[in-house]
């Protein structure tokens, strides 16, 4: 168990550094600390080394930090982009009905 943690850590860790893909780390960093979780109760029962156990806890813990900081920031961002497209969508209004008022005072005009 305290293997697959220390495996299952390192590469969750290096992957939640990825940019975009970082948040994806989360499925192997959760699932490394659990194993790191039962590899150190079981090294505790059986007074093995530890090492490996708290080498793999500690680097699924921090990927699973980063790639949740990463998560935050891609939904901050995906709402970000959200309200800039209402406001976008709203400018865009509005400078079709300034068009269309500036037309129209122009063939005003015309007419005079």
């Amino acid at each position: 168990m305290a293997i697959a943690a220390l495996v299952l850590g390192i590469v969750g860790l290096v992957i939640s550094f990825i940019p975009c893909l970082g948040s994806y780390g989360l499925f192997l960093t959760i699932p490394g600390i659990v194993f790191g979780a039962i590899g150190l109760v079981k090294a505790n029962k059986t007074n093995t080394g530890k090492g490996l156990a708290i080498a793999g806890l500690v680097c699924s813990i921090i990927g699973s930090v980063i790639a949740g900081y990463q998560c935050y920031v891609l939904h901050k961002t995906a709402s970000a982009l959200d309200e800039f497209g209402k406001e976008l969508e709203k400018a865009s209004k509005d400078l079709n009905k300034a068009t269309k008022d500036l037309d129209k005072a122009v063939k005003d005009a015309a007419n005079q």
